[in-house]
Order: C-alpha cells, then sequence, then structure tokens
C-alpha cells in the first residue's frame, strides 16, 4: 500500500443515545466520596472535586473529569452527584490510543472511540451507565482509521482524527 495514499476514514453508526434517556438530576451536587476510594482515585482529588462543582455532564447524574495521561492518552472519572461516589471511566488509559469519548446530560450512553491495534482500524464501543455501572452494549471494529468525533453528538466530522 502507498504511504501517500489517502487513507479512509471509518463511518461510525448512530449513537442510541435517544434508546437510553436519562432524567437530569437538579438537586445539591454531593462532593466527591473518597472515603470509600482506591489510591487511583486519590491521587486526583482536586481534578475530580472541580470536574464535580462544574455539575452534571453525563447520564442524568454524573459529573465526568477527563484528563491526559501522556501521548496519545486520557483517562477520567465520572461523579455521581447524588452521592458523591466516583466510578472510572470503562475505557481509558493506555490500552486506548487516542481516544475520543462522547456523552451526554440527558443519555446514559458513553461511546468511546479510539485507535484499534489493526492497522487502518477503528474501535468503537458503547457502553450504558445502570446503578453506578457501566455495561457494554456495542463493540465493534470498524474499517478505516477513525474519524474525529463531535464530543456531543457522537458523529463524525469526516476528518481523519490522527
Amino acid at each position: 500500500m502507498d504511504a501517500d495514499a489517502p487513507k479512509t476514514v471509518a463511518t461510525l453508526p448512530p449513537v442510541p443515545f435517544k434508546e437510553h434517556p436519562a432524567q437530569l438530576y437538579t438537586g445539591r451536587l454531593a462532593k466527591p466520596d473518597f472515603a470509600r476510594a482506591d489510591a487511583d482515585v486519590k491521587l486526583y482529588r482536586s481534578r475530580i472535586r472541580d470536574a464535580a462543582a462544574t455539575g452534571v455532564k453525563f447520564g442524568g447524574r454524573y459529573g465526568v473529569m477527563i484528563s491526559g495521561c501522556g501521548t496519545e492518552c486520557i483517562f477520567g472519572f465520572v461523579i455521581d452527584a447524588t452521592n458523591g461516589h466516583v466510578l472510572p471511566l470503562p475505557a481509558s488509559g493506555e490500552g486506548h490510543r487516542m481516544l475520543q469519548l462522547a456523552f451526554r446530560p440527558d443519555s446514559r450512553v458513553l461511546r468511546a472511540l479510539w485507535k484499534a491495534s489493526e492497522p487502518d482500524a477503528c474501535a468503537l464501543q458503547d457502553f450504558v451507565i445502570d446503578a453506578g455501572q457501566f455495561r457494554s452494549v456495542k463493540k465493534e471494529v470498524l474499517p478505516g482509521i477513525c474519524p474525529e468525533m463531535n464530543s456531543e453528538t457522537g458523529e463524525s466530522t469526516g476528518e481523519p482524527y490522527w
């Protein structure tokens, strides 16, 4: 294959945001609960507190903290605004190179998109959060490189992400 040839950009299926609606919590924001948290969570107390204070960003009741962890690497946590429980994102860290996430306050769906280990392939995984736990509802490897994804709609911009 010619290294200068244009790369095929993967086509993304629609994000099922409307299939998993969330009722938006509007009460007082709970402070993150670090008493029951593991050491990884406690390392990022300041960032997690700041993210929790910005309000609900995902799943009707969760704040979101995302941070860099090196080249092509991000990780993060969600913070339950009702009780302060801190939960790691289901896809993050070095195993998810070039990770992009899409989520909305009115939906329990979180879409993760990252560079697959196969050449010119894009990994996609949709998660739904229920009762403070993430579960995978879709996982596939798409042909082509990952497109840049709009973080609010989950739609492709049509441009390659790398």
